[in-house]
């Protein structure tokens, strides 16, 4: 219990952080559904027999499954938002995460730290589309990458390109990144 105590107290810096990132997410998450997220709600509330036929949308179907079951306990711009917001503050945690990998704990606090206050990263934080979504695992897949974690790259991998088409680019960067480390 010492060892685990002893971790958290040297971990609340990123556990401040991630509650920052939290918070600063949070503000005007009410506001009233721009076009493109109403159409995202109108399209993952549909049965999910339907969810595979995105004729409107052109972005692969796992963003429209997640938000279909997200959605069966709740219907009002927060609880629907959320969703995002929470993906936004796992990739702050995946910064961390990496930045400690290539640098060290300080380094990871600093880029969790400006990942968490980026207006943009915010903003689409907030959005009821997959971008956000994309960029989680993105970050994720990264992680995977440089732990070595074969089998959790694997499924990062396929849930990215489930998720947004530019994951290709980000395959093409890992795939140089591991020919250049290998040569």
């Amino acid at each position: 219990i010492d060892q685990i105590l002893k971790r958290v107290q040297d971990d609340r810096f990123i556990y401040l952080i991630l509650l920052l990132g939290f918070i600063l997410r949070l503000v005007n998450l009410n506001q009233s559904f721009w076009l493109d997220e109403a159409a995202q709600v109108i399209e993952s509330a549909r049965p999910f027999s339907q969810q595979f036929q995105l004729a409107a949308d052109f972005h692969p179907p796992l963003y429209h499954v997640i938000l279909h079951f997200w959605m069966l306990f709740g219907h009002s711009e927060i609880w629907i938002r959320l969703l995002s917001v929470l993906f936004g503050v796992m990739s702050i945690w995946g910064i961390y995460e990496i930045a400690h990998i290539l640098g060290n704990k300080k380094t990871g606090m600093y880029a969790a730290f400006l990942l968490a206050v980026s207006p943009y990263h915010i903003w689409y934080s907030q959005e009821t589309r997959p971008y956000m979504q994309f960029a989680t695992i993105s970050v994720f897949a990264t992680l995977f990458l440089f732990r070595k974690n074969r089998k959790l790259y694997t499924l990062s991998i396929i849930f990215g390109l489930l998720t947004h088409y530019f994951f290709l680019f980000l395959l093409i960067v890992h795939f140089g990144g591991v020919c250049v480390y290998y040569i």
